[in-house]
């Protein structure tokens, strides 16, 4: 029965829908984007292609205290706003952001989200635009919700990135550049160049990311093992572990566990691990954010995927410089055989190097 009442409530907010708008008369834009690294990563070219195409217009994001540091030196952003699971922090927050009138909301959910909701209609912008979405809600089909005035056509074949950009079709802009778009602070740049300072008799610099987020799980000491070994047969390389401070601890045991001398840790932030990976000739990781940041700079990429072809025509590579293992298992991207992993990444080297 409260299924049945919920899902009349969301009929009876349904919206007759909007095919555009006249971009002229748009001054205010609020991007709601506060999910994790790597959906801020690929969201990127809105920004850019957003502002190039309309100079004029105020563009606020309402990120993620995880994705935001990721656009804190965007210059196409005027205003960032830090999103909170907490209804006590968050609502002070939407009501400042009611107060800026915008004229068009985006928003990202890939499924109906209560909250998502709740953030639109107390913000209230003339407009609210999104994506496709892939799931119904309360027994209604995802075809019969339209809360908002505009939809994207969904193409499951479609990396995730241009299924964001679609939205821009509301404000009648085509984009042109797709890639994605990272920009480094001075400061974050002076740490790193002092960081690899000490590294600079190194002739090639490889990151590894032992750690999975959606298909979770690390990689495992033999695996990891068995890619450094193989692939210092042929090459003087250093290697670089890529991990977050809080997993010092367990690094520092795995590394001296392997007890190969030419590999090294590194605990950035997000700020500064963007800025390190920027200065890689090579990384290789399995399927999450690390994977999207090196395809923000087109670092050669050895990605390791679990063998799920729904979840990898939209979550690929967005970069023409990587390369790809799958894993033995739909559910998990370690399960697989380290020694694709040499080949493929002795290729890149020898590649790079001639």
């Amino acid at each position: 029965m409260i299924r049945y009442i919920k899902s009349r409530i969301l009929l009876s907010l349904n919206k007759e829908q909007t095919a555009n708008i006249d971009s002229k008369k748009v001054k205010k834009i609020l991007v709601l984007k506060y999910d994790k690294i790597g959906d801020m990563v690929i969201a990127t070219p809105i920004f850019r292609e957003l502002k190039e195409n309309l100079p004029w217009v105020k563009l606020t994001v309402l990120a993620s205290n995880v994705n935001k540091p990721i656009i804190e030196n965007n210059p196409y952003i005027d205003e960032i706003f830090v999103y909170s699971n907490k209804w006590s922090n968050l609502f002070p927050t939407l009501l400042k952001l009611r107060k800026r009138k915008f004229d068009v909301c985006f928003e990202f959910e890939a499924g109906v989200v209560s909250r998502s909701i709740l953030i639109t209609k107390i913000v209230k912008p003339k407009y609210v635009a999104s994506v496709f979405k892939q799931h119904g809600r309360y027994g209604l089909s995802k075809d019969k919700i339209k809360l908002y005035d505009f939809y994207t056509n969904y193409d499951i074949s479609n990396h995730r990135s241009l299924n964001l950009i679609d939205v821009l079709n509301f404000l009648n802009i085509k984009a042109v550049n797709t890639g994605y778009d990272l920009h480094l602070s001075d400061d974050s740049k002076r740490r790193i160049n002092n960081f690899l300072k000490s590294y600079d008799s190194q002739s090639f610099k490889i990151g590894l990311n032992l750690e999975g987020v959606t298909f979770g799980g690390r990689i495992d000491n033999e695996r990891i093992r068995a890619i450094l070994e193989g692939i210092n047969q042929d090459f003087e390389v250093a290697f670089f572990i890529l991990a977050p401070p809080w997993e010092k601890d367990s690094i520092e045991i795995l590394i001296n566990e392997i007890g190969i001398k030419n590999i090294h840790s590194t605990y950035f932030d997000i700020k500064d691990l963007q800025t390190f990976i920027s200065n890689l000739h090579l990384v290789i990781s399995v399927d999450t954010s690390v994977v999207h940041l090196a395809s923000a700079f087109k670092i050669p990429t050895v990605a390791i995927y679990a063998n799920d072809k729904k979840n990898f025509s939209q979550w690929h590579p967005n970069n023409p410089n990587s390369r790809v293992v799958f894993s033995r298992s739909e559910k998990s991207s370690v399960d697989f055989d380290a020694s694709e992993v040499v080949i493929e990444s002795k290729e890149i080297i020898a590649d790079l190097i001639q």
